[in-house]
């Protein structure tokens, strides 16, 4: 098995084992998961008929501090994304399907804590690796490529434990950022995000 294919399979299970060990792990005391179900006419697309597939993604926020301008939370994100879509080209219908695995930087602010509820606003960055990059026909260069995300949603407060739940919305990019002459990218359309902190 060639690296390629190895590294694919090893960070799926990694992504999907991690909450396991989340609860033996005191460093781990701000761990979340979450998924976003996509279903949209296609992301940026020009000739696809529909998108569908999901997010899994889990992260842990080993930073935190608050001050008068809000709360602010810095960590570490790992996510597994699956992209399937129908498109018309060459005037024949065809499908085809891609996998994104990405670690990412990610930051949430906070800006006002209620009662039982917080506001949140979150962005990240980090390399990802595509398992196709020939999705729908366009272009995408490497292998590899950058993921931004752009999030924003309300958690629940639990003053007790953590034991929250969180909900949102994601806006996801993909590109080499211009480091490969084929450089078409894949924006995912807003798609709704659902999370848990253990």
């Amino acid at each position: 098995m060639n690296l390629y294919r190895r590294l694919p399979v090893t960070f799926i299970l990694l992504v999907l084992l991690t909450p396991y060990f989340a609860y033996s792990a005191s460093w781990l005391k701000n761990f979340e998961a979450d998924v976003s179900p996509i279903f949209k006419g296609s992301p940026d697309i020009d000739n696809s008929s529909a998108i569908y597939g999901g997010r899994i993604g889990v992260a842990n926020y080993f930073y935190s501090n608050s001050t008068k301008f809000g709360h602010l939370e810095a960590g570490l994100d790992g996510s597994v994304l699956y992209l399937k879509t129908s498109q018309r080209a060459d005037g024949q219908n065809y499908s085809k399907s891609i996998a994104i695995l990405s670690p990412a930087v990610v930051a949430r602010w906070y800006p006002v804590k209620w009662n039982s509820v917080a506001p949140f606003i979150q962005a990240g960055v980090g390399p990802s690796y595509m398992t196709n990059n020939d999705f729908e026909g366009r272009k995408l260069g490497k292998h590899f490529v950058f993921q931004d995300i752009f999030s924003m949603g309300l958690k629940t407060i639990n003053p007790n434990n953590n034991n929250e739940l969180l909900f949102g919305v994601y806006v996801i990019h993909y590109s080499n950022a211009g480091l490969h002459k084929n450089n078409r990218g894949i924006t995912l359309p807003i798609s709704a995000r659902f999370g848990y902190r253990f």
